[in-house]
């Protein structure tokens, strides 16, 4: 089996730091050596073990990260979702009270008309009252 000697170049750090967690009897000196050791000889069965041990680590890390940024995306749209249902409940609630103030402006011109019309009729029987006087006045 061949190991992707590119990925444990990249991930150098994150496999020694499991190799010394793993090693603690190991002095600093063994530690760096072994390090070396991995980047120089990385076929070596030894390391491997480490290897799929980062590799498995940094496989959780990353989902985990994405479990992360997948919940804060899920919260960010809810509260986007939330702020335009509230943003909607608000303009309802203006437009419910701009229709309402309509209303009251329609009954206000309504009345109007209404005088205005009780107006005309009491002119129609002035003009009415005095064409019949008129008439009566032209036949003596």
């Amino acid at each position: 089996m061949k190991v992707d000697q590119q990925w444990v170049e990249d991930n150098i750090d994150i496999v020694s730091k499991i190799f010394n967690r793993l090693n603690r009897d190991e002095s600093s000196a063994n530690k760096s050596n072994h390090k070396r050791k991995m980047k120089e000889d990385m076929d070596r069965v030894i390391y491997r073990g480490y290897y799929e041990l980062a590799r498995k680590q940094e496989k959780e890390r990353v989902n985990k990260a994405k479990t992360i940024g997948d919940k804060q995306e899920r919260l960010r749209l809810d509260q986007v979702v939330e702020a335009n249902a509230s943003n909607t409940k608000q303009a309802i609630s203006n437009t419910d009270e701009a229709i309402d103030l309509l209303d009251d402006q329609l009954t206000i011109k309504d009345k109007q008309i209404n005088e205005k019309d009780k107006q005309i009729n009491e002119k129609d029987k002035q003009i009415e009252t005095l064409l019949n006087t008129i008439q009566l006045l032209s036949r003596t």
